[in-house]
């Protein structure tokens, strides 16, 4: 997953935060998909930006867009204190050593509380390099995707097409799987036709790890409301 990782000298974190918080739809645009903003400890005046990117082209956009629309203006950058510091890092390992033993339920019901909020990053962290995504190809963002880079895709083409959110009736366990019964509300990004459909996802999980997910949708009707 490539990575902007950005750090600058400020004046003051509320006027940074004044200036950075409104472009946050700028940024998922641009193909923002995870984003953290750290301070150094004892450092009030520095600030650390990890932006998380679909693909090392749009982040190397971004990077342009920053330097010539934002850092360039003083009124858009109001907070900044001289030259910020930025560089594209692409992960060469990415481990997490902690005891990720967790209930299948408990894991998914994270994972959704993380996509309410948009942030996929419960969903990657237990995602394997083997695990698929299926759905309907007929749909713009359907297909079938294997692996982190795959899931990326997936979400990046996903939320390109649609502004939805999941409205949950139900979610429960069933062997190695676990299902979510309820619908997907929200409008077409391209054209603001509102949609309201049924849908169904089923994880696989295994020792803690998603080996697969099938997203199920009304496709009929979301197909209907795209032509």
């Amino acid at each position: 997953m490539p990575t902007l990782h950005i750090d600058h000298a400020i004046s003051d974190l509320t006027v940074w935060r004044e200036a950075f918080d409104p472009l946050q739809e700028v940024r998922r645009q641009a193909g923002v998909l995870h984003e953290v903003v750290r301070q150094p400890v004892g450092e009030p005046h520095r600030i650390v930006v990890d932006l998380e990117f679909d693909t090392v082209e749009n982040a190397q956009k971004f990077l342009e867009f920053l330097t010539k629309d934002i850092w360039a203006t003083p009124a858009n950058a109001p907070a900044l204190v001289g030259s910020p510091t930025a560089v594209i890092l692409e992960t060469v390992l990415a481990d997490d050593v902690r005891d990720r033993s967790v209930d299948p339920l408990d894991l998914v019901k994270q994972i959704y509380a993380g996509f309410e909020v948009g942030d996929p990053s419960i969903a990657l962290e237990h995602f394997s390099e083997q695990a698929t995504i299926e759905q309907d190809p007929r749909l713009p963002w359907g297909g079938r995707y294997t692996g982190r880079d795959g899931a990326l895709e997936f979400m990046s083409k996903l939320v390109a097409t649609v502004d939805t959110r999941l409205v949950i009736d139900t979610i429960f366990q069933a062997g190695d799987d676990i299902i979510q019964v309820g619908r997907s509300v929200g409008t077409l990004r391209d054209s603001g036709v509102p949609i309201d459909v049924a849908e169904c996802h089923v994880w696989t999980i295994r020792n803690s790890v998603i080996d697969g997910v099938r997203f199920y949708i009304d496709s009929e009707a979301v197909l209907k409301a795209l032509d």
